[in-house]
C-alpha cells in the first residue's frame, strides 16, 4: 500500500535486452527483472488484432539495433583491408619500374631554343602497362609549362597532355610526376613544347620516363572508401546508445546552460 510521505530508492541495473531494477522503502527491498519486447511481439504472443502504436524514443533496456551489424562490418572491413594490403604489397612487388627513356635539355625564354621538338624514340616491351613521365627542373621562384604528346612510332597515335611546374618560395615544387594508364607496347616518342615567360630565367631539365610503375593512389581511395559502411554503422550506434542512456542519472552526454 501506498503511504502519504513514504519514499523509495529505485536503482536500474541495464544489459539490454534485460534490466534489473530494486525499490528500496522502509525495512524492503524489492527486486524486479525485466526484459525487452517491441511491440510487434506484444501483439504477437496475445493474438491482439491490428498493429501496436509505433515506438516512441528509445527505452533503457532496449537493444540497439546496430550492435551486431557493427561488430559484422567492422570484422569484414578488417579482413578486407588486409586483403587490400596483400593486393597493394603484390603489385608493388612484381612492378617492373623499368627506365626506358632519360635525356636532359635546356631552354632560354624568346629563343629558338624554345620551339617544340621531339625526343629520341623509345621501345615499349611486355604488356600493356602504365607509363610515369618524370620532369625534374631548376626552377625556383618561377614556373614553367610543358606541353606534352606521346606519339606512337608506327600508329601515330598521340596522347597529349600539359603539366605546369612551379616553385615559389616554400610552395610549390620543382619536380612533376604524371602517370598515364593502359600504353599499349611499341616504339614511342615524345614532343615537348615548352613555355616560359620571355625574359626569365634560363632553364634546365630532365625527363625520366619508366613503365609500369606502381600506385597508391588507387588503393588509398579503396581504403576510405571500405572506411565508410563501418563509420556510419557505428555513429549510428553511438546516437541510439546516447538516446538510451538520456533519461538516465548518468548520461552519457549532458547540456548545460545558464539561467
Amino acid at each position: 500500500q501506498v503511504v502519504v510521505g513514504e519514499t523509495a530508492e529505485v536503482d536500474d541495473y541495464v544489459a539490454p535486452p534485460l534490466m534489473l531494477s530494486s525499490e528500496t522503502m522502509a525495512g524492503e527491498i524489492t527486486w524486479s527483472l525485466g526484459e525487452y519486447y517491441t511491440g510487434q511481439q506484444i501483439w504477437r504472443a496475445f493474438k491482439l488484432p491490428g498493429y501496436p502504436s509505433p515506438a516512441m524514443g528509445v527505452f533503457a533496456n532496449q537493444p540497439s539495433p546496430m550492435a551486431a551489424k557493427v561488430r559484422s562490418l567492422w570484422t569484414t572491413w578488417l579482413w578486407l583491408t588486409i586483403l587490400l594490403a596483400g593486393m597493394f604489397f603484390y603489385f608493388t612487388a612484381s612492378a617492373a619500374r623499368q627506365e626506358v627513356f632519360r635525356d636532359s635539355y635546356t631552354m632560354t625564354p624568346g629563343t629558338a631554343s624554345a620551339a617544340p621538338f621531339v625526343t629520341k624514340d623509345f621501345t615499349l616491351t611486355g604488356r600493356t602497362s602504365n607509363l610515369e613521365i618524370d620532369t625534374s627542373t631548376n626552377i625556383n621562384n618561377d614556373w614553367v609549362y610543358f606541353n606534352f604528346a606521346l606519339i606512337n612510332q608506327d600508329t601515330g597515335q598521340a596522347r597529349d597532355f600539359g603539366r605546369e611546374v612551379s616553385r615559389y618560395q616554400d610552395e610549390g615544387s620543382s619536380r612533376d610526376r604524371v602517370v598515364l594508364p593502359r600504353v599499349p607496347p611499341g616504339k614511342y616518342y615524345l614532343r615537348i613544347e615548352p613555355e616560359k615567360t620571355a625574359g626569365s630565367a634560363f632553364l634546365y631539365y630532365e625527363i625520366v620516363i619508366r613503365r609500369d610503375v606502381p600506385r597508391l593512389g588507387w588503393f588509398l581511395l579503396a581504403f576510405f572508401v571500405l572506411f565508410i559502411p563501418p563509420v556510419f554503422a557505428s555513429l549510428r550506434a553511438f546516437a541510439f546508445e546516447n538516446a538510451r542512456w538520456r533519461d538516465s542519472d548518468h548520461p552519457r552526454v549532458t547540456s548545460g546552460g545558464s539561467d
